[in-house]
């Protein structure tokens, strides 16, 4: 008889490919990731071919409210000093106070004071809207001004 030569089992210390794991057969998990990173990527391309959709046919999506008046969405204190910087012909009393930032009275003196011409509709001696030149204004703040050193 002849001798037969005892096997050498050589098995590498690296996993072997076909190797599976204890507890979960190789194709399983396979399996399974391909199925989240295929979900994944339908979902992506149906959400990009939904928008590229509706960007082709012009949908607009829509926006917060905006207003036309800006002085509206600003506070009291804004909004009076946005109307007061406006190009406007004739300037109110009261709307001199918010932009000099000083009293009504103090608008009336600085007025005495330099002698300028108002508008005022009402008869002699009665109450009346009064309305100053801008170009009058403009003069009296350009007397107020003042280089700083």
């Amino acid at each position: 008889m002849a001798k037969v030569a005892p096997s050498i089992n050589r098995k590498s210390s690296l996993p072997d490919r076909n190797d599976s794991r204890g507890d979960m057969p190789a194709l399983g998990v396979e399996n399974q990731l391909r199925a989240e990173n295929t979900a994944t990527a339908t979902f992506l391309a149906l959400a990009a071919i939904l928008i590229g959709t509706l960007w082709l046919l012009g949908a607009t999506f829509p926006t917060p409210p905006i207003t036309s008046d800006y002085a509206s969405s600003l506070p009291p204190h804004s909004s009076s000093r946005y109307n007061a910087n406006r190009q406007q012909a004739f300037y109110s009393i009261p709307e001199l106070a918010v932009r000099w930032r000083c009293s009504r009275g103090t608008v009336y003196n600085r007025l005495r004071f330099a002698g300028a011409k108002v508008l005022d509709f009402a008869s002699a001696g009665k109450k009346g809207k009064k309305l100053v030149p801008a170009l009058t204004v403009f003069q009296i703040e350009s007397r107020y001004m003042k280089v700083l050193p």
